[in-house]
């Protein structure tokens, strides 16, 4: 039979796996984001 303090372990690292999806799908958004208003700053640059 498994302890109270197992049982709270593995629900907690199975919580913690379910948010890894969502955040590197965020983190990908932000990246992008950065990556386009780098190159739209570059180009306005270049036009001037």
């Amino acid at each position: 039979m498994k302890t109270e303090f197992e049982t709270k372990q593995q629900t907690e690292f199975k919580h913690g796996e379910e948010k890894l999806p969502g955040t590197l799908i965020a983190v990908l958004l932000l990246g992008i984001a950065m990556v386009v208003s780098w190159f739209g700053a570059y180009g306005l640059f270049l036009s001037r």
